[in-house]
């Protein structure tokens, strides 16, 4: 189980869902006196996203290229690699905000969960998108457009509003973030 659970993290930390490691980066390259040693986590930040962002351009244009330009562009591909990666960005750059200070109080954890929430929020709503999109191209089950566009704003409601919620109830550190930022609080 705590391989499967290691192996789904890897997974979201590829396609931008877990947040950046860039302190932990910054501390292990400090620690063995590494090429990134005595660099901001601001450039190691950069350098990371860059390498996120080419993996999951990586694994946009193998999709593409095993279902074709236009099934690519039906299933809404292009929409969904779009947001994953700016939802991605944003939840990078809260976490960083959040995390890259020397006092990290029970209220950071609270702006952090209810940012990375709202990033995840972005997600559900475009992945019953690509769903609903994917079962009328495949006439499997038709939605009329106003009624996708009310479950889509319902759906992310909903979950808005849970997540909330779950950064306010949620005790203890959030899970995913990398243990150079635990070892701060």
């Amino acid at each position: 189980m705590q391989n499967l659970l290691h192996i789904f993290y890897w997974l979201c930390y590829l396609i931008f869902i877990a947040p950046p490691r860039a302190m932990a980066i910054r501390e292990n390259a400090d620690t063995i006196k590494g090429e990134l040693s005595g660099r901001s986590v601001l450039s190691i930040t950069v350098i990371e996203m860059t390498i996120r962002l080419g993996l999951i351009l990586i694994l946009a244009t193998t999709i593409e290229s095993i279902l074709g330009d236009k099934l690519y562009e039906a299933l809404l591909f292009d929409k969904f690699f779009f947001w994953i990666v700016t939802t991605g960005m944003l939840h990078s750059v809260i976490y960083l905000l959040c995390f890259n200070r020397v006092e990290i109080t029970n209220s950071t954890h609270h702006i952090y969960r209810i940012g990375r929430n709202i990033c995840y929020t972005l997600l559900v709503a475009v992945g019953i998108e690509l769903i609903s999109n994917a079962l009328d191209l495949f006439k499997i089950f038709q939605l009329e457009e106003s009624v996708v566009q009310i479950l889509v704003l319902s759906c992310a409601v909903i979950t808005c509003i849970l997540g909330i919620i779950e950064a306010f109830v949620a005790g203890g550190t959030p899970s995913g973030i990398d243990d150079t930022v635990k070892e701060k609080i």
